[in-house]
Formats: C-alpha cells, sequence, structure tokens
C-alpha cells in the first residue's frame, strides 16, 4: 500500500468532502449515484467514469493514508488533523459487517465464536477506528446507515444535497438502475444478498448464535461507549 505523501495531500481538494465506509456498507450504490448525477468519477474500482476529476474523496479506514496514492483519499493529513470539511459515515449492522467481511476473507467460510473470542477479527477494528474518527470530528458531518439507503432512496438525495451535486429524478428509474449498480459490483466482487436486499439481518441469521454473540462481546470489550451511542438505538 503506498503512502500519500505532502504533495499529495496538498492535491486534495478539501472542500469536496469525503466518504468514509468500511467495507460493503453500501458504498457501491452511494458512488453509482454520486457518477451518475454528477458526471464525475468516484475513487475505486467499479465505476461509471474512469477519467476526470473526482467528485469527492472516500476511504475505507481512517487510519490509512489511502487505499491508493493515485486517488488521494487521505482523511488525516500528516499533522494527524482531518483534512476535509465534509464527512460523510455509511454504517452497516456491524454483525453483518463482520461476517460479510470474514466470508470476503476465507472464501464464504465464517469464523467460530471460539475463533473470534481467540482474535479472529480481521480488520474488523477499521468499523469501529472510522466511527471513533466520526465521532470526533466537528466540521460537518452526516450518517446515513444501510438500511436507510436501501429502503429509502431519499437517502440518496440526501447525500447528494449534504455534497453539493444537483439531480434530476424525472427520469431515473431507481429500481433499474440498483440493478445495474449491483451488476457493476459484481464485476468486482461478490454480493450474497443481491437478491434478499431488504433482509438487513441476512448475514447473522445465518450463522451459529455464538457467532453474533462473540461479535457483540468484542464490541463490548473495546467500543462499548461508541456502539451504545451509534449503534444500539433500540
Amino acid at each position: 500500500m503506498k503512502v500519500i505523501d505532502a504533495k499529495g495531500i496538498k492535491k486534495i481538494n478539501r472542500q469536496k468532502g469525503i466518504i468514509v465506509s468500511y467495507p460493503r456498507n453500501g458504498l457501491n450504490w452511494v458512488r453509482y449515484c454520486i457518477e451518475y448525477f454528477s458526471g464525475l468519477q468516484t475513487p475505486g474500482k467499479t465505476k461509471i467514469y474512469d477519467q476526470g476529476k473526482f467528485a469527492v474523496y472516500r476511504t475505507h479506514n481512517v487510519k490509512r493514508p489511502g487505499p491508493r496514492s493515485s486517488c488521494y483519499c487521505a482523511f488525516y493529513d500528516h499533522d494527524g488533523k482531518p483534512i476535509h470539511k465534509k464527512v460523510l459515515l455509511l454504517l452497516r449492522d456491524y454483525h453483518e459487517s463482520y461476517i460479510r467481511v470474514a466470508k470476503r476473507k476465507q472464501n464464504g467460510v465464517v469464523p467460530t465464536a471460539e475463533e473470534i473470542r481467540n482474535g479472529k477479527i480481521f480488520n474488523f477494528k477499521d468499523y469501529f477506528e472510522n466511527l471513533k474518527a466520526y465521532d470526533q470530528y466537528s466540521g460537518t458531518k452526516m450518517i446515513v446507515r444501510y438500511q436507510n439507503l436501501v429502503k429509502d432512496f431519499s437517502e440518496i438525495t440526501k447525500i447528494l444535497d449534504f455534497f453539493g451535486f444537483s439531480y434530476d429524478l424525472s427520469n431515473f428509474d431507481i429500481e433499474e438502475h440498483r440493478q445495474k449498480s449491483i451488476n457493476l459490483y459484481d464485476t468486482q466482487h461478490k454480493s450474497y444478498s443481491k437478491d434478499n436486499l431488504y433482509n438487513f439481518t441476512f448475514h447473522q441469521s445465518q450463522v451459529d448464535p455464538e457467532v453474533n454473540k462473540a461479535i457483540d462481546e468484542f464490541v463490548d470489550a473495546n467500543y462499548k461507549k461508541l456502539a451504545d451511542k451509534y449503534l444500539r438505538l433500540g
């Protein structure tokens, strides 16, 4: 992984804002819609446009300077201060997020509860480091939750408004474009729940309940205050 140097950070347009999203938290659909309505590309492999300026920046992990130096997706500068004037955080149920990433890491196999308790958490800490960074960020910010993003297209228009993009929905067939977005995603990744989009416990319902319990134990031991504030809303 390449590190963005000081010269690279200076090239970042701080006014554009950044999307922070743990992997498999709904970023693909958000990026698709931003690209469609803005006519600009977003950083990442699956996209409509692959040339031109970025509409926004994005990162999966605020602790790193960015997934590729050419993307200029850093969250912090070299003094440890957030770079961007606006921050959007995408959040999915953390059980779903862990299991989804675990499946990707292990060819569809989820660790046992014992393995999780023994430290097999992969990069799951990144989910909470992103949330911690959002909590501490004092600028303009917004959270969008995965289930709302899937159920209600107004969440997309809120995002477009947040970043200042204009849009005309008169000829925009939501389900047609959602399918195009999923098809683009499937060229690089695998969508397990594309036929069950409204089942927001799809992954956690397919594992031993002890696995979900072990995930909760990890969260309570390390991030209970954040979880209670943002993730366990009743």
